[in-house]
């Protein structure tokens, strides 16, 4: 395995969880404001279904990209901590 600078990962971790908080909350805030638009112009408007579908397009989309960063995320700290593990074997040596 090829030594990694563990500072930069760490900081990638980091900037990658936050990305996916971020893109989670914004989201959120526009699904919910998507509703009260939804809700503000009723049923009948054939507008409600359009904005519905295309929210619900975009959710999937922001879920696969917070998932991706997530993994990216989990992926490296693996990567991280089996790199510290080497260095504690080679520290005892």
């Amino acid at each position: 395995m090829a030594r990694i600078d563990e500072k930069k990962y760490e900081d990638m971790i980091s900037a990658l969880h936050t990305f996916a908080s971020n893109v989670y909350n914004a989201s959120s805030e526009m699904q919910s404001l998507a509703t009260v638009c939804a809700s503000a112009l009723g049923d009948e408007d054939p507008a409600v279904s359009q904005i519905t579908s295309k929210i619900n397009e975009c959710q999937v989309k922001y879920s696969d990209a917070c998932d991706t960063a997530r993994s990216i995320a989990n992926e490296m700290q693996e990567e991280l901590d089996e790199q510290r593990q080497e260095n504690d074997v080679w520290a005892e040596d």
